[in-house]
């Protein structure tokens, strides 16, 4: 399972009361692709629940849910290819399969300030730590497009069937998957 997803929307006002320019995001953003090109772009299932900023700053390995595969700009939208691996990976595919899971981004910054709107926009040095799976993503557009499955079998009666499709099929004809497979 692959999912396609919108990861961040720049230059719109999120539900955190934050504003993220795209110009002046543009060097994290290119520094954040790289590590997707590095295969270096993990996040974990939900924030991590403390508020130590070390912890904020680390994606830890034991929390691992999904690596990043592809990432790309579409005007002011960040998307991206997710792949579930790690710990949690299986919880994720669960999760995306039964309801509605979407992303939220953890950003350093070494300055934040409030702009003439009053939401809080980043400054100085910054960086995309991550993008975390999360059940309300603070970007209003941050969720799952659509589950592309891929190099995989299913058995039906003995026969095995390769398939690869993108499940936006299944829901333009409000059905599930499974009974999609079978027609």
């Amino acid at each position: 399972m692959k999912i396609k997803a919108i990861l961040q929307s720049f230059d719109v006002p999120n539900r955190n009361k934050r504003f993220y320019p795209l110009s002046v995001m543009k060097e994290a953003i290119e520094r954040f692709l790289e590590m997707v090109r590095n295969q270096e772009a993990f996040g974990e299932l939900g924030h991590p629940k403390d508020f130590d900023a070390y912890r904020s700053m680390t994606i830890h390995p034991q929390y691992v849910s999904h690596i990043i595969r592809e990432a790309w700009l579409e005007e002011n939208i960040l998307k991206g290819i997710v792949e579930p691996v790690g710990p949690y990976g299986k919880a994720l595919e669960e999760l995306v399969e039964k309801g509605k899971i979407g992303f939220s981004a953890r950003i350093y910054a070494s300055q934040w300030i409030k702009n003439k709107d009053g939401y809080e926009e980043p400054r100085g040095n910054i960086h995309i730590i991550c993008y975390d799976a999360v059940i309300l993503p603070s970007h209003k557009e941050a969720y799952v497009e659509s589950v592309i499955y891929e190099s995989t079998n299913i058995a039906d009666n003995n026969i095995t069937i390769p398939y690869n499709f993108d499940c936006k099929v299944c829901n333009l004809y409000n059905m599930p998957t499974k009974r999609l497979l079978k027609l």
